[in-house]
């Protein structure tokens, strides 16, 4: 076999190593990928489940929440410093979530269904308030997302609705 024979041979076994090594990188990179979309649906998953927890074991914040809700300014000034507490940390959640999505590391499926749960808290007479007065401490495509869910009215609350605000929590 000639020299120029055997270079042919060791360019076609170099090219079939690049081949090679590029399929096990996209390999790696989808599992990478699929890695990081767990991790972050576990994290919100467990983010959002703290806060209702918290807000389950707080018959207090609990009540506080419901009358919030409904009318913002009958709140002493105390459960207001509450109520604006957990709307801006539930905001700060959905900001969070919708960025991640935003970014791919969020599957459309799950963003949905926490949009549904976003809506529903948000359209309530409470919230549009707190967002009225503190929307431009949020990132402008959530603003954008948000202000366009005041377009209808508010969303059913698990039986939480302004006209039933004296449901029991």
């Amino acid at each position: 076999m000639s020299w120029e024979a055997l270079g042919a041979v060791g360019e076609l076994v170099g090219v079939a190593g690049v081949i090679l090594t590029l399929v096990y990188l996209a390999h790696q990179i989808r599992q990478n990928t699929r890695a990081i979309r767990a991790q972050t649906h576990q994290a919100i998953t467990s983010a959002n489940l703290g806060m209702a927890m918290g807000l389950a074991e707080s018959e207090g914040l609990a009540g506080v929440l419901v009358r919030g809700l409904a009318d913002f300014d009958s709140l002493d000034p105390a459960d207001r410093l509450r109520t604006v507490g957990w709307f801006n940390s539930f905001l700060k959640f959905g900001e969070n979530t919708h960025y991640q999505f935003l970014q791919g590391s969020l599957e459309r499926s799950v963003w949905e269904g926490w949009m549904v749960i976003l809506e529903n808290w948000v359209t309530q007479p409470g919230p549009r308030k707190y967002w009225a007065e503190r929307r431009d401490a949020f990132q402008p495509a959530f603003r954008e997302l948000v202000d366009g869910m005041f377009s209808e009215g508010p969303k059913p609350l698990l039986g939480l609705s302004p006209e039933n605000e004296e449901s029991e929590v």
